[in-house]
């Protein structure tokens, strides 16, 4: 067993990962290494399937059952794959915080966790990753995050349908050169999107 399927064996999750990158299907490796992985229980496919942030090769259908409710174990776990470039996570259970240790993943290009009952703020070490395209943190219960100005690489951000309540200026998203998708909708903030942010034209508002 390679190191990045060991890593994957002992991920809390109820459906098998064995032989990894030979034989399991919600895992996409390059070169041998972990570089895609899919951690999604069955209720929650459907919200987050949306194609505009779909990395290559990752099939909507394929996941793993979340057996357990610990998303900062998952994170933890998964921070141990150098390759990992892509990541999507749904945890049951509700009232879970993204943990600090989210900033150990700096090779992800992809994150998404929808629909988890996730509450506080975004660390601002999730702010620190180098090489994030696409970030998907819609339907959850989010009330605040860092200036998300570091992601230079952003392409697409999805926060819609959480409870953020913030000064829209202090997201940082003016100065977000590479921002081409962005979705804040169904949220608390009170002011007008595209006033904050007049030099701007986003596929979605």
């Amino acid at each position: 067993m390679s190191a990045d399927c060991a890593v994957l064996a002992a991920l809390p999750v109820a459906t098998s990962l064995a032989g990894c990158c030979s034989q399991a299907p919600q895992v996409v490796c390059t070169n041998g290494r972990v570089s895609s992985l899919w951690v999604v229980p069955e209720a929650s496919k459907v919200a987050m399937a949306a194609a505009w942030l779909m990395p290559p090769g990752v099939d909507p259908g394929r996941s793993i059952d979340v057996a357990a409710t610990n998303l900062t174990a998952v994170i933890d776990a998964v921070a141990a794959l150098p390759a990992l470039s892509s990541l999507r996570v749904a945890v049951s259970g509700g009232l879970a915080t993204i943990p600090d240790s989210i900033g150990r993943l700096t090779g992800l290009s992809f994150l998404t966790i929808t629909n988890s009952g996730l509450v506080g703020s975004i660390p601002s070490s999730l702010a620190s990753l180098p090489s994030l395209q696409a970030l998907d943190l819609s339907r959850n219960n989010l009330t605040s995050a860092p200036s998300l100005a570091p992601l230079s690489a952003l392409i697409a951000l999805n926060l819609s349908r959480n409870q953020f309540a913030q000064n829209i200026a202090s997201l940082g998203l003016a100065s977000a050169a590479s921002l081409l998708t962005l979705d804040l909708s169904y949220n608390n903030f009170n002011q007008d999107i595209e006033a904050q942010l007049p030099s701007r034209t986003f596929t979605s508002l």
